[in-house]
């Protein structure tokens, strides 16, 4: 037997699985590595998701407060009065209530780059998390949309003037009633407050899917019972 020959083979051998080895230890380096990138980019995801849910849930609280500042009140009135309405026939109760309509609608468009973060941010939420986390996020826009609706459809109210009958005078109180219930926080109990109640039904799952993704990239722990938002 050639000795030389049959050493020259296993050291070739040897080479070969010494290769392997390192590009095994290289993928398996490679996986670690996107594993912990993947997982930074979930916590700082989830740190921006849930930093922006708690902004919006103040911001939604101050466009549909029901009290105003005097430039606030002084621009709605202008814009009222420049528009095809019937406002300067309207008696002092009924101007009060729609100007404060009309601050709310401005309120809501003068957060324009916050609604855009808002749409930015959902796609990504989709795809790195589920579907759950994004309706979750999706509920500020929804409720922002329903109080655009409100106030448009409140105005569009005023603008047909008085009522023809007391009956129709009292249906359309109520329509206004319901209307002004949802662009401003003005449910008293045991009434229910539709947009705040949707906004922290959002808030909660979030906080619940979230928080401990974000705990855990901290180093910190702590066991939560999974509980369902009724």
């Amino acid at each position: 037997m050639d000795w030389t020959a049959t050493g020259t083979m296993l050291s070739g051998y040897g080479t070969l699985i010494g290769a392997v080895a390192v590009v095994y230890g290289a993928t398996q380096g490679f996986k670690q590595w996107r594993e912990q990138k993947l997982a930074e980019r979930r916590m700082q995801l989830a740190e921006q998701i849930l930093a922006l849910a708690y902004k919006m849930r103040e911001i939604m609280k101050s466009i549909r407060s029901g009290g105003s500042f005097r430039s606030e009140h002084d621009a709605a009135e202008k814009i009222l009065r420049d528009s095809d309405t019937v406002y300067d026939g309207m008696d002092e109760g009924e101007k009060s209530r729609l100007i404060q309509a009309q601050v709310t609608l401005t309120r809501v468009q003068n957060q324009a780059e916050r609604w855009d973060q808002l749409l930015d941010i959902l796609p990504v939420t989709k795809a790195v998390f589920d579907d759950e986390i994004e309706k979750a996020l999706s509920c500020f826009w929804l409720q922002r949309a329903a109080v655009v609706a409100a106030v448009r459809s409140y105005g569009a109210i005023k603008d047909t003037g008085p009522a023809r009958s007391e009956e129709e005078a009292k249906r359309r109180d109520e329509t206004l009633r319901n209307l002004e219930r949802t662009f401003w926080d003005c449910s008293v109990p045991p009434e229910v407050d539709e947009v705040e109640e949707a906004i922290n039904a959002g808030i909660a799952t979030l906080d619940e899917e979230l928080l401990p993704i974000i705990r855990k990239g901290h180093g910190r722990s702590r066991s939560r019972k999974k509980e369902g938002i009724k």
